[in-house]
């Protein structure tokens, strides 16, 4: 910004001849030209804000530059394998003779395990047991004292008919008497009888609460059959209460049962394979009927095993696939390779120039995993998954 101030030399000089008063007239001049300098240099911002004064020129902003895009695909190729479509029936292990086994007692360690799983046990057999050299011993001494009070009552029954004998051999040389000696030596031997009968009652009571006592310690198998499952202790590891630790199951029944709404597609008679986990089992469809056993249902389908696994349990799931149709080595690909556009199938292929392109094919059986190519591809050919 330029400011002109232009002074007239010639007036100031008249002011200057004119005497005083021209020359205080001349100052105050002076004043008011400086005043209005700097109420100019003052307004200048607020003119320039105002767009009183010019702009500066702003220089246009490069131009923003794009970057290079690339797309990835996924790829796959068709190939030959097989198509299969099947019917899957769920099922579910279920022996049919089974029970379960636990501790009644808690905080106690294991001293003793007698079998593992798969073995084979009777009713009555010892499985596991915690520490009992107390209650053995309790147990044996109430033994001992009632095989003496047994033995005792022997004796004295034995006593007691060649008491009897000679007292009736009396009573025969002295048939008057009032009371005869076979009736006085019978009343003092069903006396001692009667207490030693009653100690033994009481003997064999006690014998019998101390065995239950030793039965809660204890892991009894109360049927025939498998050891199925048998729980793990490690070295301190204390019980718990009522906790499963080992099942037995009849293995001559070892069931599947088929729980899903297709389970009539079984034909009864009929050797199917039960898909388990990473086990392939033969079974024999059967009815609930045809088993005959209590705990079955009669309408249902089971799948009784040709030979038992021990390592079963109870509840565990499988599925048996029933083929339907199948096309074997074929050409095929993905099925969500194949898309519909109007009345066409395509597949998109990888061409020579590397780029996606659609390519039309015949699709023929398709189980949802694959499907097959009748025509429209070769073998080997890249295929650009959508």
């Amino acid at each position: 910004m330029i400011i002109l101030l232009v002074i007239n030399r010639k007036g100031g000089r008249r002011m200057k001849t004119k005497g005083k008063k021209e020359r205080t007239g001349f100052a105050a001049a002076r004043i008011r030209a400086a005043l209005a300098v700097i109420s100019c240099i003052a307004l200048a911002p607020a003119l320039t804000g105002c767009g009183l004064m010019p702009k500066e020129e702003e220089l246009p902003k490069a131009p923003v530059m794009a970057e290079g895009q690339s797309q990835t695909y996924t790829l796959t190729q068709a190939v030959k394998g097989n198509v299969i479509v099947s019917d899957n029936v769920r099922v579910s292990y279920v022996p049919a003779s089974s029970e379960k086994l636990s501790f009644s007692e808690g905080g106690e360690y294991v001293r003793h395990v007698y079998v593992k799983a798969g073995d084979r046990v009777k009713a009555g057999d010892v499985l596991m047991e915690l520490d009992l050299t107390d209650i053995n011993e309790q147990i044996q001494d109430q033994q001992d004292q009632l095989d003496q009070l047994t033995l005792s009552l022997g004796q004295l029954q034995e006593s007691e008919e060649v008491d009897l004998e000679e007292a009736r051999l009396k009573d025969a040389e002295n048939p008057n008497q009032t009371v005869s000696n076979e009736t006085t030596v019978s009343e003092q031997y069903t006396t001692q009888e009667s207490m030693l009968t009653n100690s033994i009652q009481v003997g064999q009571a006690r014998l019998e609460e101390l065995k239950a006592k030793r039965a809660k310690r204890q892991i009894i198998a109360s049927i025939d059959g498998t050891v199925t499952y048998l729980y793990q202790y490690d070295q301190w590891e204390a019980t718990e209460k009522d906790k499963q630790v080992a099942v037995i199951s009849n293995m001559d029944m070892a069931l599947f049962e088929a729980y899903s709404d297709n389970a009539a597609i079984l034909t009864p008679g009929q050797t199917y394979t039960v898909t388990c986990g990473d086990k392939e089992l033969q079974a024999v469809a059967r009815t609930g009927k045809e088993l005959n056993y209590s705990s079955l249902k009669p309408d249902s389908i089971y799948l009784q095993l040709t030979t038992p696994d021990p390592e079963l349990s109870e509840g565990d799931k499988g599925t048996v696939s029933i083929v339907k149709e199948q096309s074997l080595d074929t050409l095929v690909v993905p099925s969500d390779a194949v898309e519909k556009q109007g009345d066409k199938t395509i597949v998109y292929v990888l061409n020579d120039k590397g780029y996606k392109e659609a390519q039309t094919v015949t699709c023929g059986l398709d189980n949802g995993t694959v499907v097959e190519i009748v025509d429209g591809l070769e073998e080997g050919q890249t295929i650009v998954m959508p």
